[in-house]
């Protein structure tokens, strides 16, 4: 596994509110910062659910951090705070070679 860089690759089937989502990611015990249209979660820099609001698209989440490692520990604790509220997800993580090298989900198996 490369440890240079590494993506996340998720989807929610449906998006909850901001508010919503904020209460689900707190109950997880996780601290946010929340702007206008987004929802950062702190010491997970590169970690946010993006388009909340507004006219824009759907949510959409992104991440990336410069250890696959990382980002698979971060990606893992998320999983489990939107299992826990019964949200049907799943995050993919490669790496810096683009290789899957983890899949976290809750009632979204791979189609593959």
């Amino acid at each position: 596994m490369s440890e240079e860089y590494a993506v996340l690759s998720g989807e929610i089937e449906n998006w909850p509110c901001k508010d919503e989502m904020c209460r689900i990611l707190e109950t997880a015990n996780l601290s946010l910062n929340v702007g206008e249209y987004a929802i950062r979660i702190k010491g997970f820099d590169h970690f946010v659910f993006r388009e909340f609001g507004g006219d824009m698209n759907s949510p959409c989440i992104t991440a990336e951090t410069e250890s696959a490692d990382e980002l698979i520990r971060q990606s893992h604790i998320v999983s489990q705070a939107l299992s826990a509220a019964g949200l049907k997800h799943r995050f993919e993580v490669y790496d810096g070679n683009d290789e899957l090298v983890a899949y976290h989900h809750f009632n979204w198996p791979k189609d593959w």
